[in-house]
Parts: structure tokens; C-alpha cells; sequence
């Protein structure tokens, strides 16, 4: 086995595998050992036995956090569904299983067939960063999407808060729906998802290696003597590796299913690179536009081509700020009555700019900027599971910016990472420090430092 495929996969030497147990189908603890073990445990152990290296299990409850864990570097090769949304962050190999996408409702529920759903007055809970809920985010028009952290959380939160639906995988649905007469799952499906093996973007030999075994297998090769003979350069220092990892089941029922997906997979590439290439053209005139828009933490090309699709250049269409925000749906709701503020939930507004500019918030949120620092401000706030929260808010400070630069025509300008401890009053500051020590039964004496 070539070193650099060894290094690039597993840098630290031991191939840190993500398995997600939020999709008990391909993956769950071991009630005896805690290991996981089904489908996808056991590609990863044959992976590393492979690669002749060692290998760790990373653990989640949900495949969002598997995907926001990609940000830390925490796992080498992850086993999750393809998206669009990951797959900008992910090299995916053809999909290994193929699993479906479903709802469940009440059993007396008027909904009846998967087209029912999307209408308004729905609400549909998801495991928030799931295949399905970046899905549904991209189709559904109507409905509501409402998250929890992970699949069974959004199972309770249905039942729990008797919201109209459920989305998730159809086999567990099934089983859960099984032993309770007061629920059902609909007939049919709403996607297919697609389970593959992920690499990190940068990772090419990584990407190479896991294409071109499968290429290999494809093209009816089964000795594995005559497989480890194909290598080339300083990979035949390894045959005898070689010819041991190339052992094993393949047969031509696999051949021909995998044949397919990648076909598939290099025909979408392709006709990606087409759009890509349109895209460029038809933004070519709004270069400058693109060019200001970049100078916003946060915001790459791709997220710059998606706001100006979509509210175009003029901002004399939007009279303030707050306009666009409210149109984009990026505004707090006004829920009152009696008197009373019922709910201050966002309302519904331009689908592609809102999720375009959350997703922004999430990264301006790892950035050194005043964006970034106010995040990380929103989030403490909010508590540990208040990331949305705070990207939402976040995402309206975000197209306020928007507004101002597309409207002045100026740059973004930074008011840097410290902003808010500049703006704090230093005694102020220091009482309260000091009155929290005290309260936790401290005694404080301060000395001015030379």
C-alpha cells in the first residue's frame, strides 16, 4: 500500500472512523461490548485491515454533528448519507446501501399519501443536520420544519408536542410504529438516501485510492495476485500488502450495481461542471457586486451568487435594512394578542437566502471577525444547544451588511474580534467579575500589575 494514501487517509497514523447511531439500520451499539457494530462498523474494520493500520470508532447520536465535527478534524472517514450541503465539504464514494425516506403520522391523521404533507399548517419534526431535514429544508414550501438535535429526540418532540408529522428513516419508523396502534407510516417515500463513504475535500489520495479500488473490483478483476501486479511506482514495494487487502468477496452482481453509481456519480459531476460554467457566465456582469459581497466574513463565492440570484443588485427595491430582513424571513415573528407576545419564531420568507445565510453564520462563526465574535456571544447566551438560535440571528446581522454594502457599494468594514470588550466599561467589568468570585466564596484583592 502506497504511504502517501496511508498518510493522506489516517495523518495520525489511526484511521478514525465516524459512525453515526442515529440510523440504527447501518449502525449500533453493542449492549455487551459498547463497540459499534452493523454495516457500516464492519467497512470500516475491513478498511483498516486493508490499509494495515489501526483504527478508532468516533461516535455520534446524529449525522449533523458527525458532519459539524468535520470543522474540528475530528474523524479521517465518515459513513453518512450524500447531500449536496456535504458533499461542497466531502468526497463521497458510490453509495454502499440505499435506504428511504419517510413519515409518520397519527393514526387518524387527513394526511394520506407523501404529497399531503406540504401544505401549510404542517409542522415536521426532523433530526436537525439529518439527510432528510437538509432535504425537506431544500423542498418543502409550505410546511414547517421543526428540529431536534437528533432522530429520537424529534420521535419525542412529535409525540411530545403533537405536531402533525415525523420524518425519518422508513425502517425504524416501521418498528416504532409497530407496537403503537395510534401511529402509522405512510406508503411511499419522499427520497432515497444514499449511504456512503466520505473523505475530507483535501484529501486526494485518500479520494483516489477509495475510487480506484472500486474501479479495479468494477473492471473484473478478481485474483488478487493480478490486482496487486497493477501497481506502479513505489507501491510495488508493497505487493505482498497488496495482495492481501485486494482478498476478498466481489461478484459480478456488485460489479454491475457499483458500475451504475458511478456512472451516475461522474454524469452528475459532469453535468455540475456545466451549470458551474453557466453560472459564471451569467454572473460575470455583477463581477463587482460579487467582489463586495466576498469581503463579508462568512460568505464565499458560492453563497455571494445565491444572494444576488435572488435580491438581485438594486437595493432600492428594499427602502432599509430591515426590509430585505423581513422579506428574507430573517426577522423576529410578532405573535401577540391580548397584549400578550405569544411567540417570537421567525416568519417565512425567501427559503434560498435564509438557508444560504445561516449556513454563512455557521462559518463567519469560526472566523476571527466581529461576525464570529458576535456568535460566540448569541451562542453562551442561548446555552449548548442554542447554535441555531444564534446562526439565525447571526444570518440577519449577516443581510443587514448585505443591504448596506450592496447599497453603498463599499466594502465590508471589520470592526475586529474585541469589539464588544472595547465597547465594555472596564469597572463595570471588574464589579462584576468581583462579585461573582465572592459569591461563590472567594475573597478577592486586586493588584495593579506593574
Amino acid at each position: 500500500m502506497n504511504d502517501d494514501v496511508k498518510r493522506d487517509i489516517a495523518p495520525g497514523g489511526t484511521l478514525r472512523v465516524a459512525i453515526n447511531y442515529g440510523n440504527p439500520v447501518l449502525a449500533q451499539k453493542d449492549p455487551a461490548s459498547g463497540e459499534p457494530r452493523g454495516v457500516s462498523a464492519e467497512i470500516a474494520r475491513e478498511l483498516a485491515r486493508r490499509l494495515a493500520i489501526p483504527h478508532a470508532f468516533v461516535t455520534f447520536d446524529a449525522a449533523g454533528k458527525v458532519f459539524e465535527a468535520l470543522s474540528r478534524g475530528a474523524w479521517d472517514v465518515a459513513f453518512m448519507a450524500i447531500d449536496p450541503k456535504r458533499a461542497a465539504e466531502i468526497d463521497f464514494t458510490p453509495p454502499y446501501v440505499i435506504i428511504e425516506g419517510s413519515y409518520m403520522v397519527p393514526a387518524d391523521s387527513p394526511l394520506q399519501a407523501i404529497d399531503d404533507v406540504d401544505r401549510p399548517g404542517v409542522r415536521i419534526a426532523v433530526g436537525g443536520g439529518s439527510a432528510y431535514d437538509l432535504y425537506l429544508t431544500r423542498t418543502i414550501k409550505q410546511a414547517e420544519i421543526v428540529r431536534a438535535p437528533t432522530g429520537n429526540e424529534a420521535i419525542a418532540m412529535f409525540e411530545r408536542d403533537k405536531l402533525e408529522v415525523a420524518a425519518g428513516v422508513k425502517s425504524p419508523l416501521l418498528r416504532y410504529a409497530q407496537s403503537r396502534p395510534d401511529l402509522r407510516v405512510m406508503d411511499g417515500r419522499f427520497m432515497v438516501i444514499e449511504q456512503a463513504i466520505g473523505v475530507p475535500k483535501a484529501r486526494t489520495h485518500a479520494n483516489r485510492y477509495l475510487r480506484d479500488m472500486i474501479e479495479a473490483l468494477i473492471g473484473g478483476e478478481r485474483d488478487p495476485r493480478v490486482l496487486a501486479e497493477l501497481a506502479r511506482g513505489v507501491m510495488r514495494n508493497k505487493i505482498p500488502d497488496l495482495t492481501m487487502a485486494c482478498d476478498g468477496r466481489f461478484g459480478d452482481h456488485h460489479a454491475l450495481l457499483a458500475r451504475m453509481h458511478t456512472d451516475q456519480i461522474d454524469n452528475l459531476a459532469s453535468m455540475i461542471q456545466v451549470l458551474d460554467d453557466r453560472i459564471e457566465e451569467v454572473v460575470d456582469p455583477f463581477a463587482e457586486q460579487l467582489r463586495l459581497l466576498l469581503s463579508i466574513p462568512g460568505i464565499g463565492e458560492r453563497a455571494a451568487q445565491v444572494i444576488i440570484s435572488e435580491i438581485g443588485v438594486d437595493m432600492a427595491r428594499f427602502p432599509t435594512a430591515a426590509h430585505l430582513a423581513s422579506w428574507a424571513g430573517l426577522c423576529p415573528g410578532n405573535n401577540e394578542s391580548a397584549g400578550k407576545h405569544k411567540s417570537g419564531r421567525t416568519r417565512k420568507g425567501n427559503a434560498e437566502v435564509r438557508s444560504i445565510l445561516t449556513e454563512c453564520a455557521w462559518s463567519a462563526g469560526k472566523t476571527g471577525s466581529y461576525i464570529g465574535a458576535r456568535f460566540h456571544r448569541l451562542h453562551r447566551r442561548f446555552g449548548k444547544k442554542g447554535g441555531g438560535k444564534a446562526a439565525i440571528a447571526v444570518a440577519h446581522t449577516l443581510i443587514v451588511i448585505v443591504w448596506h454594502v450592496l447599497h453603498d457599494q463599499s466594502e465590508y468594514r471589520e470592526l475586529g474580534h474585541d469589539y464588544f470588550t472595547r465597547r465594555a466599561n472596564p469597572d463595570t467589568t471588574k464589579r462584576r467579575l468581583i462579585h461573582d468570585l465572592e459569591a461563590l466564596g472567594y475573597r478577592v484583592e486586586l493588584t495593579a500589575t506593574a
